[in-house]
């Protein structure tokens, strides 16, 4: 029986503006299906040795296979990448963070809706 391929969990990190995040947000969503935002505190250290404290959104998908062929995940790093370099224009940055994880298998689990009880009287 052939092994199932590896699926993949793709993040990115950018700037509390909200322009940028309705960006990425209709973007991820268009391309994996949805997208989880998280409020994050980042911190770096500048050309002063000084700690700098950032207000940031953590983005993340998961790339589902699920009868689609394991090449879409080249796509799928390249799309992250030009993201990220538009992200960085629209929000004047230097750097913007991605990040893809290689993981064993995403699910995304029907739930049946559950039928109306009749009351009895």
């Amino acid at each position: 029986m052939a092994r199932k391929p590896y699926e993949s969990e793709f993040k990115v990190i950018i700037p509390r503006r909200k322009k940028a995040l309705n960006k990425a947000v209709k973007l991820m969503s268009d391309r994996f299906g949805g997208v989880t935002v998280m409020k994050v505190k980042g911190a770096w250290i500048n050309d002063k040795g000084q700690t700098i404290y950032d207000d940031n959104y953590l983005l993340f998908s998961n790339r589902d296979l699920n009868g689609k062929s394991p090449n879409i995940m080249k796509f799928d790093r390249n799309f992250m990448k030009e993201l990220g370099m538009e992200l960085g224009k629209d929000t004047g940055e230097d750097e913007i963070w991605i990040e893809e994880d290689i993981i064993r298998d995403v699910d995304f689990i029907k739930i049946p809706k559950r039928k109306k009880l009749r009351q009895v009287v």
